[in-house]
């Protein structure tokens, strides 16, 4: 029986951590110099807008590892099993719908969305309702992906802990 993932799936999955934590620490830095260092915020800004599109981009990549690369088995369990596929599939759905709730809000406000001053997004027409509803879905989206990855660390911790099943090594690198 198969007990680690793929390496590309455990390198997306470490990238895609890495990424989302310097991006998230981009925003709470913003959040503490946007009065004060109008320079440092505009980098932090265009940070997160770049690291947000890099993320879809190897999201992508993660789920078609994840399609030719099936996952070690899941709980035996059947309420585990339905709680794993759950908690996976919001996962995804969080990483594909933040880039672009992200990318939506400043389009539609008439901002030019780039991706590491390479890529340039599509601008769209100004649209008040549409940005607003963008950065709510953002808003609400974050905090639920937040959430979620906090779950996801927090019932993997436990099942190591208290089932002993080494589920922490799955995305490790370790050879057991």
């Amino acid at each position: 029986m198969k007990q680690h993932y793929s390496l590309p799936v455990r390198l997306c999955h470490w990238a895609t951590l890495f990424l989302v934590a310097v991006q998230l620490s981009a925003v709470m830095l913003n959040k503490l110099v946007y009065d004060t260092r109008p320079i440092l915020s505009e980098t932090l800004v265009q940070t997160h807008i770049s690291l947000g599109g890099l993320i879809f981009i190897v999201t992508f990549f993660r789920l078609g590892a994840r399609i030719f690369n099936p996952a070690p088995a899941l709980p035996s369990k059947a309420i585990l099993r339905w709680g794993a596929i759950v908690a996976h599939a919001s996962l995804y759905i969080c990483l594909f719908i933040l880039p672009v709730t992200g990318y939506l809000r400043l389009a539609a406000l008439g901002f030019e969305v780039e991706i590491f001053g390479i890529i340039s997004l599509p601008v769209i027409e100004l649209n008040t309702s549409l940005a607003a509803f963008a950065t709510r879905s953002h808003r609400i989206c974050s905090i639920a992906f937040i959430t979620l990855v906090s779950a996801h660390f927090a019932a993997a911790a436990l099942h190591q802990r208290l089932d002993g099943n080494a589920v922490l090594s799955r995305m490790g690198f370790k050879r057991s």
